[in-house]
């Protein structure tokens, strides 16, 4: 394609661009990805930093993008641990910086209105993600337990907690992680509320607690 022999600093302006071309060919529920080396300019450097990354967007939420790197992880390490830290990113509404098994990975972002019209996209969105492929190369599952199938059913719980604007649902998860008792078997993002009656400068965090003796 036109512009492939160019040292590109990211993939995503050209999945974006992909993208496109597939919106304006009536294409839906579109995701692509690539795998690309990507060239940073360093200060009294001659040479770029070369990096080899995995590119991926999607017309899905951040949510999906997420689901999707968490199994790219796990399927290196299932006891891989994917986080998403809150981050600006220039072109994006809502950005992350994301870490694996706490070592940076790569970024996440939603696209803005602004970006979505200098793109000239129209009547959709899109979520994008780089993820470096030398620290998906370095994760390595270490010996496994095995148990035997429980039995009896588990037990899920929604919870809705109202904290402050800026609390993170990473700080949100260690806290419960923290205070949980051992049948607490997995908590999940649900989803967030803001406006009547939570107060201004608050939301509502929805979580959904599984338990099982």
């Amino acid at each position: 394609r036109k512009g492939a022999n160019l040292l590109r600093r990211n993939l995503t302006g050209s999945l974006v661009q992909c993208l496109r071309t597939n919106l304006n060919a009536k294409n839906t529920n579109i995701d692509l990805y690539e795998i690309a080396d990507t060239f940073q300019q360093r200060q009294g450097e001659k040479l770029p930093l070369q990096k080899t990354m995995l590119g991926m967007i999607t017309q899905g939420d951040l949510r999906k993008l997420r689901g999707v790197i968490e199994a790219i992880a796990k399927s290196l390490d299932r006891d891989a641990t994917v986080q998403f830290i809150e981050e600006e990113i220039g072109w994006a509404q809502a950005g992350a910086a994301i870490l694996i098994n706490s070592k940076p990975a790569g970024w996440a972002g939603a696209a803005s209105k602004e970006t979505l019209d200098a793109m000239d996209i129209k009547n959709s969105s899109f979520c994008a993600a780089e993820l470096e492929l030398e620290v998906l190369a370095m994760i390595e599952a270490g010996p496994k337990k095995i148990k035997a199938l429980p039995r009896f059913p588990a037990i899920d719980r929604d919870l809705s907690i109202i904290v402050d604007e800026e609390r993170r649902w990473v700080d949100i998860e260690a806290a419960v992680l923290k205070a949980a008792p051992k049948e607490l078997e997995q908590v999940n993002f649900v989803g967030i509320y803001r406006g009547k009656p939570i107060a201004a400068g608050k939301k509502s965090v929805t979580l959904a607690l599984r338990f099982r003796n």
